[in-house]
């Protein structure tokens, strides 16, 4: 075996609910998996929907500088 390393990806989404603003994350290692592509409850109010994405990604906020 070499003496290098492996490493694999992990995307951790962050979630905040619409109706009382509770803060949560959601990690996976799937690429694929993405808030849109399901549906959500708030585990503080129970909250149910869909997610969207927030407007600072969408115009590049989130991004390092």
């Amino acid at each position: 075996m070499s003496e290098g390393f492996t490493y694999s990806r992990e995307t951790i989404w962050h979630i905040t609910c619409r109706s009382c603003g509770f803060y949560w994350t959601y990690p996976t290692m799937n690429v694929k998996e993405t808030p849109e592509n399901r549906s959500w409850h708030c585990p503080l109010c129970g909250h149910k929907g869909t997610g969207q994405e927030s407007p600072d990604l969408k115009d590049g906020h989130d991004s390092p500088s």
